[in-house]
């Protein structure tokens, strides 16, 4: 990981839709300390919207392109649809990535996420508290 006072970190991020496109890239190139590396959509338009907003990103159209790189970032946010937050979590987890999800993840007490435990460790922001807790549980966010 980098992210010395002179190397910024290198974000991925899955998802280019309206939280994607509109709030999480404009974001992170915009916040000293961060670079866009790389930007996951499938969507041949969203490519090239991104091309086009941010020159100097990658596009990767699948995120296992970017788990494959895992090694060249330093951090994955995800701003796909609630239904893939576990699953991509999990992955970047499991390939050693930290991890920013959108919203909340779709995880309720019934049916918690198996989370790799050795790797986890989360912020988790309730924005009907508007408070963050960190945790180092096997289920992060969970309640």
């Amino acid at each position: 990981m980098t992210g010395s006072s002179s190397t910024p970190l290198r974000v991925g991020l899955v998802g280019y839709g309206l939280a994607g496109s509109v709030f999480h890239a404009p974001l992170i190139s915009a916040t000293e300390g961060l670079v866009l590396d790389t930007v996951v959509t499938s969507h041949p338009e969203r490519q090239q919207q991104a091309r086009a907003e941010f020159p100097d990103v990658r596009v990767a159209g699948t995120p296992d392109e970017l788990f494959a790189r895992a090694g060249e970032l330093d951090l994955i946010v995800i701003a796909s649809p609630n239904r893939t937050h576990v699953p991509l979590a999990t992955a970047a987890l499991e390939a050693g990535l930290p991890v920013v999800v959108d919203k909340p993840s779709p995880v309720r007490r019934p049916r918690r996420a198996n989370w790799p435990p050795s790797r986890t460790s989360a912020a988790c922001f309730s924005p009907s508290s508007r408070t963050v807790a960190g945790t180092t549980t096997s289920s992060p966010c969970a309640s």
